[in-house]
């Protein structure tokens, strides 16, 4: 039986992968068949308010796939690694010293930076709409 999402699931997974695209996003497909495959994101497609990413399985295989039929394999805040928080805290303080003097933050570098690192900053995996990557031993090299 597919999973069906609520427009809040649905709006937050586009917003979340689609930020992540360009930097490649490690999921989890389940096919029709309740068989489960790893693989990367590489494009979404929509047509009619669906939305069908593009996936490559860890055999090289091609496959579009719908939204409910896929989850991202992130990490979460509370489970970073030391050398993951201590990249994200100077991340966070180069922030800090670009803005212009106010104490505020860009935090457009800041996003760029969890998305590029697959660190889940929208509590997905606490929605059950992500997998915690560190439970399924899935690597994020860390990308400045």
């Amino acid at each position: 039986m597919e999973e069906k999402l609520s427009e809040r699931e649905i709006n937050l997974l586009v917003t979340d992968l689609c930020g992540r695209l360009p930097h490649g996003v490690a999921v989890q497909i389940t096919f029709k068949d309740g068989r489960k495959a790893d693989g990367m994101v590489y494009a979404v497609e929509t047509a009619t308010d669906v939305y069908a990413f593009c996936c490559k399985d860890i055999d090289g295989d091609l496959h579009y796939v719908p939204l409910a039929q896929m989850k991202p394999y992130l990490i979460p805040l509370n489970e970073l690694s030391d050398e993951q928080s201590k990249a994200l805290q100077d991340t966070k303080l180069k922030c800090e010293l670009l803005s212009t003097g106010f104490p505020t933050f860009n935090y457009s570098h800041l996003f760029d930076f969890m998305d590029r690192n697959g660190i889940d900053y929208r509590n997905l995996i606490d929605d059950g709409l992500a997998l915690n990557a560190n439970d399924y031993g899935i690597i994020y090299e860390l990308r400045q």
